[in-house]
């Protein structure tokens, strides 16, 4: 140490970072503790377009240079950033701070400054492509929400008409024709739907809305309402749920019924001999597992790799012309992920296939049913379906009972002649029955011994019934057979008038009968609407006013609202939103203090939201278009019976 202070080895040192400092390509400052320039290296005189005397001893901030650097500067969010501003234009530095002890004792500080302009830039550019992208999505699917719910008006007046048209008195070839038109309207319809799905999901509104379900209730309804496909390709479709399932749980309804549709409805569609079996069962006590497996043509594992992505198609299109344009399985999968679960398919050509469907078991509610009720109890199920017999059989033994599989008669005579011919229970199916001398009185010559005989019969049987009953059999299971149908008959509960032959024709007859009298209140601006609605409400007996406003709706229930029984509204009318309509007639009614009516919203839209809006407005009942007018007797019906 020299007298002064100095260290001459210190100072050789700080030369030498100097010097070093001085050939790197970032700017570098040395500065005191009140933040003044000792020392700059060429960069930052470039930069600033100056000489290093001019900036020797000056402040940073008096060169437009404000870094967060200096005594007490954080640095906990890694390096400070900050814009200098220069000849060259507007440029972004990331800066570091370095401390050194200078040649008198003191301490001394050096910024380091590296150009970042072009990482911002490019972050810039970045971000303004995604809002450019997120602003294309959101017209993407403003324009597909609004062709959607424009589309659904005219297809309500296609599907509409045909099923009025389908009631009349037509010749076979127009009743092919009629056919036509419907099955083309719901197959343009059901793209639709997809199209609205996607851009819901994409927008990201797919709102859920849980609510406790019915395990079985929902699968079976899915399996009856697509049964009727299946018939007319002569294949089978049943469904198994296993005792254990729980009787409910916490889901979105509207969202697993769409899942089970497109499976169901797939599997139905690319299945030409065998059938679909529907399952669900525990995996683990804390998830569900719903199985969709057919005996279709199966598929390889480049099908499986895009089965999942929008636009791609599982089948041949040589095959299946109209089979859609791939986005069934992409939003069923969009969906299952949505509700907290996932999807899995088991499959090989020529071999089926098996879509595996786990959901978490939010808030179940145990089972009720006995594991152990068909206990000791045997059963032959004798039908050629080999899904409908894996159902009965599965159901049979998962509650204690034996089952006995033959696909038709030869196989029971041999049973019969193997010395097992008593069995508690014999199901049939109405197919073997094919007239003259009964199966089932053959087989009894034979030796089958059977406290009950049942039939499983198809909506074509049903005239057959009289024979049926005649031949022997107690009772009869419809087609696709219900679990609890299946054990109440098995347990020999049987119905005190068996086998008593229906008609859809005097089903509708009788809600005709419901709708007697009943006096409607119309509102619907769209006149091919409005003619379906009111012919549909007409042969039911009901008498309609027609109005095209939610102003004459709201007229015409004023001058006399204890003149109507029934009010259905379109949710969108020209002059007035129909939940306007509707508090206002709640409104006249609470000021008359007269009993409500009950009021039907019909809408285009059929989301989640919009329904629960309508409801907490005050109307009764929400039905989405197209509405079928199958639909709307069942309405009939139900207010009837209330």
């Amino acid at each position: 140490m020299q007298p002064g202070g100095r260290n001459p080895a210190i100072k050789g040192h700080q030369e030498d970072v100097r010097s070093a400092l001085g050939a790197l390509g970032d700017v570098v400052i040395q500065y005191d503790h009140d933040g003044r320039i000792l020392w700059c290296n060429p960069q930052l005189c470039f930069l600033l377009e100056c000489a290093a005397s001019d900036l020797k001893g000056k402040l940073l901030p008096e060169l437009g240079i404000d870094i967060p650097v200096g005594p007490g500067s954080p640095a906990e969010d890694g390096p400070p950033e900050s814009v200098v501003h220069t000849g060259q234009g507007v440029r972004w530095f990331s800066w570091r701070e370095v401390e050194l002890e200078d040649e008198y004792g003191g301490r001394s500080r050096f910024a380091l400054a590296r150009d970042i302009t072009h990482i911002k830039q490019r972050e810039a550019a970045l971000i303004e492509a995604r809002e450019q992208a997120e602003q294309s999505s959101l017209a993407k699917s403003r324009l597909l929400a609004t062709a959607s719910h424009e589309l659904r008006t005219p297809m309500n007046g296609v599907i509409g008409m045909a099923g009025l048209l389908a009631f009349t008195p037509l010749t076979p070839e127009q009743q092919t024709y009629v056919q036509a038109i419907r099955t083309s309207a719901e197959s343009l319809l059901k793209l639709v739907n997809e199209l609205l799905d996607l851009s819901r999901i994409e927008a990201g509104r797919l709102v859920l809305e849980p609510q406790r379900v019915s395990v079985r209730e929902l699968i079976e309804s899915v399996v009856e309402l697509l049964a009727a496909n299946a018939f007319e390709k002569d294949i089978a479709v049943a469904s198994h749920i296993a005792p254990d399932v729980p009787d409910s749980f916490t889901v979105d309804p509207w969202r697993l019924r769409q899942v089970l549709f497109n499976l169901v409805g797939n599997a139905i569609k690319f299945t030409e001999k065998g059938g679909v079996l529907v399952t669900a069962e525990c995996s683990r006590p804390d998830e569900i597992m719903f199985t969709v497996e057919d005996t279709g043509p199966g598929m390889n594992g480049e099908t499986v790799a895009r089965l999942f992505r929008e636009f791609e198609q599982s089948g041949d299109r040589t095959r299946h012309p109209q089979q859609g344009v791939g986005l069934g399985l992409a939003i069923t999968r969009r969906l299952v992920v949505a509700m907290g679960g996932y999807i899995a398919v088991e499959t090989a050509p020529g071999q089926g296939a098996a879509f595996r469907v786990f959901l978490p078991l939010v808030a179940p509610e145990p089972s009720t049913e006995s594991a152990d009720v068909f206990a000791g109890l045997k059963v032959a199920v004798l039908t050629p379906r080999e899904m409908e017999a894996r159902a009965l059989a599965q159901a049979v033994e998962s509650r204690g009972g034996t089952v006995r599989l033959l696909s038709g008669e030869a196989e029971a005579l041999a049973m019969i002649d193997e010395g097992h011919g008593d069995v508690d229970v014999l199901i049939a199916d109405a197919c073997l029955e094919t007239g003259g001398e009964p199966m089932l009185a053959r087989l009894r010559n034979r030796g089958l011994r059977t406290r009950r005989a049942l039939t499983m019969i198809a909506p074509v049987d049903r005239p057959r019934l009289p024979y049926l009953r005649e031949a022997g059999y107690n009772a009869f299971i419809a087609r696709p057979p219900r679990g609890s149908t299946v054990v109440r008959l098995i347990s020999g509960d049987l119905p005190s008038r068996p086998m008593q032959p229906s008609s859809e024709r005097q089903a509708i007859l009788k809600k005709a009968e419901i709708g007697h009298k009943l006096r409607v209140l119309l509102a619907e601006d769209n006149r091919i609407n409005a003619l379906l609605t009111e012919k549909t409400l007409s042969s039911a007996g009901c008498a309609v006013t027609w109005v095209r406003t939610g102003a004459e709706a709201m007229e015409a229930f004023s001058e006399a609202p204890r003149s109507y029984d029934l009010v259905v509204i379109d949710l969108n009318l020209p002059d007035a939103c129909g939940l306007s309509v509707i508090e206002h007639i709640r409104s006249v009614e609470r000021s008359k203090s007269i009993d409500p009516v009950v009021i039907v919203v019909l809408s285009a839209d059929g989301q989640p939201a919009t329904r629960r809006g309508a409801l907490e407005m005050g109307a009764n009942e929400f039905l989405q278009k197209p509405v079928e007018p199958s639909a709307l007797m069942d309405l009939l019906a139900k207010l009837g019976e209330s």
